[in-house]
């Protein structure tokens, strides 16, 4: 029975945790912010094969 209700504890902060990260990346836009970032240094890559290139 405390094995059941510990469970139970943990499964609800575990969800409340998860919900609190969710709405917490949406309100700073987390996902525009990884999408910036990868482009940015996609961006950055294309420039150093474009130096590559430019030298051989």
């Amino acid at each position: 029975m405390v094995v059941k209700n510990v469970l139970k504890l943990y499964r609800r902060m575990q969800n409340k945790f998860s919900n609190f990260r969710k709405e917490f990346e949406e309100e700073i836009g987390s996902e525009e912010i990884n999408k910036d970032v990868f482009n940015e240094l996609r961006m950055e890559e294309l420039k150093e094969e474009d130096k590559s290139n430019n030298n051989d």
